[in-house]
């Protein structure tokens, strides 16, 4: 049976304001940090470095690297994650641009950083320019423009063989 919701609760949702903090855990903070920083451009949150967390941020958006102590702090013992090239996936990070010159600098990039390229710059069927990649820990994201390069149609949703 569905709870019935006061009519104050959904009004006090709205009111939160969320700051997204998107979290993985590292091996290596410092390295992990650096990579996503000189991809993104954005700068380390200082005031919240500590031994086991490191932080990048920008317009609201956090991303947060945790050394593996962080596991039992969490209540996440028996949980580790098994880093390596690969390692099973449960999620992806996306980064959302607005021009599709910037994913193949940014493509370029990754590898001098240390990453992999898992897909190279490709058009989707929803209209947009990314790239897919691998971090030097293993963890999956992509770059996405809005926009597609003059001359690259839109492909169709093709699901078979997939």
């Amino acid at each position: 049976m569905k709870r019935a919701q006061s009519p104050n609760e959904n009004d006090m949702n709205n009111s939160i304001r969320f700051q997204p903090v998107f979290n993985l855990f590292c091996r290596d903070i410092g390295a992990q940090m650096r990579f996503y920083a000189a991809i993104l451009g954005w700068p380390e949150v200082h005031e919240a470095a500590s031994p086991i967390y490191r932080g990048i941020a920008q317009d609201g958006t956090r991303i947060a690297f945790h050394s593996s102590e962080a596991y039992a702090l969490l209540g996440l013992s028996g949980r580790e994650t098994h880093f390596g090239k690969n390692r099973e996936i449960g999620s992806l990070l996306t980064f959302v641009i607005a021009d599709h010159e910037s994913v193949e600098a940014i493509a370029r990039q990754i590898v001098d950083l240390g990453g992999a390229i898992v897909k190279p710059p490709f058009a989707t069927y929803y209209g947009h320019w990314q790239v897919v990649f691998q971090d030097p820990e293993g963890n999956i994201a992509r770059i996405s423009a809005t926009s597609l390069p003059a001359g690259v149609a839109v492909p169709e949703l093709a699901l078979e063989g997939v």
